[in-house]
C-alpha cells in the first residue's frame, strides 16, 4: 500500500494533529499505540514549535517510533541530515539515527533519554527546535 503507516501533519496541532493517510493507513489498537508515541515522540522534541523551527514533514510512524524528513536545501543543516529516526527502546530511552537523502547513515546514538532529544538534534543537525 502506498502510505501504510504514513500520518499527515495537521496544522492546528491539537488533540490528535496527526491524521491517518486515508489510503492504505493503519487501524486498531496497534496504530493507536504507534500514533502515541509518535505524538510523544514530537511532543518531547518541542511539538509545534519543533516542527515549525525545523520544517519537519512526512511523519512515518514506525513500530516504537518514527522517521521524519527534513529540508534537503544545500547546507539546511550540517553533514545534509534530512531524515531523522527516533526509536523508543524496551528500556525506556530513544536510539536516535541521522541519515542523508540517500540513506547514507551520519550518526546513531543509543540511550538517549527524552529531555536530551532536543539537545542532541540540534547539536547533530545545527537546527534549533525552539526560539
Amino acid at each position: 500500500m502506498l502510505c501504510e503507516g504514513k500520518y499527515l501533519f495537521s496544522t492546528s496541532l491539537g488533540e490528535g494533529w496527526l491524521k491517518p493517510c486515508l489510503r492504505g493507513g493503519r487501524n486498531g489498537t496497534n496504530a493507536r499505540r504507534e500514533e502515541a508515541i509518535v505524538e510523544k515522540i514530537v511532543k518531547q522534541l518541542g511539538g509545534r514549535r519543533f516542527i515549525i523551527m525545523t520544517g519537519a514533514y512526512d511523519f512515518l510512524t514506525l513500530d516504537s517510533g518514527v522517521r521524519f524528513r527534513l529540508p534537503s536545501k544545500d547546507e539546511f543543516t550540517k553533514q545534509g541530515i534530512d531524515q531523522v529516526t527516533v526509536i523508543l527502546t524496551i528500556d525506556d530511552t530513544y536510539t536516535v539515527r541521522f541519515e542523508t537523502g540517500e540513506g547514507v547513515l551520519v550518526s546513531e546514538h543509543e540511550g538517549i533519554f527524552n529531555d536530551q532529544l532536543q539537545k542532541l538534534f540540534t547539536s547533530e543537525n545545527g537546527l534549533n527546535t525552539y526560539l
